[in-house]
């Protein structure tokens, strides 16, 4: 399939959720991509890392998260990555491997879309991307950086997201001040001059990775929170205890 729009969904995936999967079928049927690509983040500037999944098993349960669904594809770009990683890297590497042509689109919560302009070189990233945010209650780290990823966690203040994850500026510092969020009415939504971000229709979800990573250590349920083969994984691999 000759590809010429391709979405791009990152975040720590720690772990891939109902909520992950929602926003890229969504994007996918709306904005009528292509291909959207999961880029789970690697060394995460904002997070500690320490504290993470380790890579080779976030990247399984979103193979298993994504498997059958002809249009997914799972990066292990800024797994591979040493050192830090921001967004605009990430994005720079896709678009040297996809050619100009291909239209770029950034998947994110609307709380990672409200802090575009703090991510390192903002400007570089809207000159490259376009910007498709959905609704989202918690954790937007894991729509991490671009990777992102940067989301994502959630798709963790989660995530993704954020290496800043998302590509903040290590000093943390706003470098520019976006504006306040229209009325979700609205279907374009202008967060910044350099950033007109296109909301995806959908209702908010309140699944978040921290809430199931919580649950999981609490032995409370997680039914309908993730899929099945994902949940499986988790107990197969005593993750999350």
């Amino acid at each position: 399939m000759s590809v010429t729009q391709l979405g791009i969904l990152g975040g720590a995936f720690d772990p891939v959720h109902v909520g992950h999967l929602e926003l890229a079928e969504q994007a996918v049927r709306q904005f009528d991509l292509d291909r959207l690509l999961f880029v789970p983040s690697g060394h995460s500037v904002r997070k500690d890392n320490s504290m993470m999944t380790p890579p080779f098993h976030r990247m399984e349960m979103l193979h298993l998260a994504t498997t059958g669904v002809g249009k997914y594809l799972v990066s292990p770009l800024e797994i591979d990555r040493t050192g830090p990683s921001y967004t605009i890297d990430t994005l720079e590497e896709i678009r040297r491997i996809v050619g100009p042509t291909v239209t770029l689109f950034l998947v994110c919560g609307s709380d990672a879309a409200l802090d575009l302009p703090t991510w390192k070189e903002a400007d570089r990233i809207a000159a490259l991307v376009k910007v498709l945010s959905a609704p989202r209650t918690t954790d937007n780290a894991d729509n991490s950086s671009v990777a992102t990823h940067r989301t994502a966690d959630d798709l963790e203040k989660e995530p993704g997201e954020s290496s800043d994850s998302n590509g903040k500026q290590d000093s943390g510092e706003d470098t520019k001040t976006p504006v306040t969020q229209v009325p979700k009415d609205y279907p374009t939504i202008v967060r910044y001059e350099d950033f007109d971000v296109t909301e995806v229709d959908m209702p908010e979800n309140p699944v978040s990775s921290s809430d199931i990573r919580r649950r999981l250590r609490n032995s409370l349920s997680v039914d309908g929170l993730m899929p099945a083969d994902v949940l499986s994984y988790i107990e197969q691999h005593g993750l999350y205890v």
